[in-house]
């Protein structure tokens, strides 16, 4: 790294480590061995001062001065999502991010998950939800007869994959509660059928 730390975070084994002047990520296993090296682009400002990975997903945010960004991470690439302010309990915007964490919920799932903000400008923690990297733009159906289930193909914020969203056609939810859901392959999908 030829710059100070900015960020630190991991992916459960690995430490991630985040350049604070420009767009880099080094992973260093638990030897302390540096494994990749990774350059991404181009925010402005580059590099970020905190980092947080989002468990049990491949999303990871970054942030600097009062901006958060959103990341998706495929294999050893980072693919910017989105990026967003967050706000104290008085509407006042954080300036000066310094540090992210998540929280799980008891429930230990990534839907239910708080993003704790630390903002060295005011000397507040604040808590906020993350946007997230899929949209309500359809792009395809498919529907399985035999589990009676309806695949439908969303696509993704940025350069964040794909995503279908799997539900039971007959539900009367208004939306329909998703029985579970995935990332398309990667790539821009625009179709969707169903083989049996």
């Amino acid at each position: 790294m030829f710059d100070d730390i900015g960020g630190i975070t991991n992916d459960g084994t690995n430490l991630q480590v985040f350049n604070s002047s420009f767009d880099q990520m080094i992973v260093i296993d638990t030897l302390g061995q540096k494994v990749e090296d990774t350059h991404f682009c181009c925010n402005t400002p580059e590099g970020s001062e905190a980092a947080a990975r989002r468990v049990g997903t491949d999303q990871v945010l970054t942030a600097r001065g009062s901006e958060i960004r959103q990341f998706t991470l495929k294999g050893s690439n980072l693919h910017f999502v989105n990026k967003f302010n967050v706000v104290d309990e008085n509407s006042n915007p954080l300036g000066d991010i310094q540090a992210l964490t998540f929280d799980l919920a008891s429930s230990n799932n990534v839907t239910d998950d708080v993003l704790y903000v630390a903002d060295f400008s005011s000397g507040k923690i604040a808590r906020t939800g993350v946007p997230s990297d899929v949209t309500n733009s359809p792009r395809g159906l498919a529907y399985d007869p035999g589990a009676n289930e309806l695949y439908i193909l969303v696509d993704g914020k940025g350069s964040a994959p794909d995503h279908v969203v799997v539900v039971d056609p007959n539900s009367t939810s208004s939306p329909p509660t998703p029985i579970r859901d995935f990332d398309a392959p990667e790539g821009d999908t625009h179709a969707i059928t169903f083989l049996s």
